[in-house]
């Protein structure tokens, strides 16, 4: 939840308070962990949300420039400095991601669960006639689902994620 849902002083929000959860979201897909591991209850993941610096991708790992600044940019705390959908679409980030063909996401995002220990299925083809933009046909349609167990803080690292190739 974005700081600005959280904090009572704060009664103003917007679109980027999705724009946050998107930049969190990120996070948690690119690293497969919680940005917010540690926290034994939700009042205490909340807490952290204010109070401390917003999460942020591991510089020792090898994730683009162009990246690394779309989350910082969806994570920024004050959501009037946080862009909403209308700059998000023009940053570089998601230029150079719609022109590019050649990323297997789903052989990636499986290469990150297998290395990080999640447990994959491949349950049937939901999606088989599914063709949307940067597909050249149903068959190179691939698509990604995480379920976590429970909802409980803490659980928040665990996963059960199903990939349909």
């Amino acid at each position: 939840m974005a700081p600005e849902r959280i904090d009572p002083a704060k009664s103003r929000y917007d679109i980027r308070a999705d724009v946050w959860s998107l930049g969190i979201t990120l996070v948690e897909l690119a690293t497969a962990l919680f940005p917010y591991r540690g926290c034994k209850t939700d009042f205490e993941v909340l807490t952290k949300v204010l109070t401390s610096s917003p999460p942020r991708l591991p510089e020792d790992q090898s994730f683009s420039p162009e990246f690394r600044d779309f989350v910082q940019r969806c994570l920024q705390k004050d959501f009037e400095a946080r862009p909403k959908y209308p700059e998000l679409l023009k940053h570089r980030f998601l230029q150079q991601a719609e022109k590019d063909t050649s990323t297997d996401v789903a052989g990636w995002f499986r290469n990150v669960a297998i290395g990080c220990g999640i447990q994959l299925t491949s349950p049937p083809q939901l999606l088989a006639n599914a063709v949307g933009p940067g597909f050249a046909s149903s068959s190179s349609l691939n698509s990604v689902s995480i379920q976590r167990p429970s909802s409980s803080a803490s659980d928040q690292n665990r996963y059960v994620c199903a990939v349909h190739v």
